[in-house]
């Protein structure tokens, strides 16, 4: 009589013919570095409490440097220009050690800088957002206008985005 197999004895046979490439054994290994890195990203940062980074030197010290790598992206990557965090930053210069001191001065004045082009914009729409009203006969010390609501304040938040979107992605081949 002939053997009935169970499911796992099938399962079982199929994988075992099934192998791993050099490629595969890469790509899983990364994903658990960027696992980890993201796993340490939000333990560390998202919640804002400046005592777990003692801790999260411990952790680095075990973690390779690869991790540090991609942790040391997802900060830069994540950090606003408009509301900076000083824990984002305190881990950045955890992760870079001898350089951070100098990563942290770039960022504050990357932020300095973003925050002036921004209030320099913001001014000038709303003086030209008054001179429109004016023009239309709208004039008077309660008309003020609302540069927030203006699909060009839009444009001109979009562009200054982008631009220091790049500069945070040339401070991080800096780093490479």
């Amino acid at each position: 009589m002939a053997e009935i197999k169970s499911t796992l004895d099938l399962v079982m046979e199929k994988i075992s013919n099934i192998k791993i490439t050099p490629e595969e054994r890469k790509r899983f290994k990364r994903e658990e570095i960027e696992t980890l890195a993201q796993h340490l990203y939000n333990r560390y940062f998202i919640q804002d409490d400046p005592k777990g980074l003692s801790a999260l030197k411990k952790e680095l010290a075990k973690a390779g440097e690869e991790v540090k790598k991609i942790l040391n992206e997802l900060l830069i990557f994540s950090y606003s220009f408009d509301t900076p965090s000083r824990i984002m930053l305190q881990g950045l210069e955890i992760l870079q050690e001898k350089r951070g001191k100098e990563i942290i001065k770039t960022l504050q004045e990357l932020t300095s800088s973003y925050q002036g082009e921004r209030a320099e914009g913001m001014q000038n729409m709303g003086k030209e957002l008054q001179e429109e009203l004016a023009r239309k006969g709208i004039s008077g010390t309660a008309v003020e206008p609302n540069p927030n609501a203006n699909p060009r304040w839009t444009d001109f938040m979009d562009q200054l985005n982008r631009r220091y979107e790049e500069k945070k992605r040339n401070l991080i081949n800096k780093l490479s």
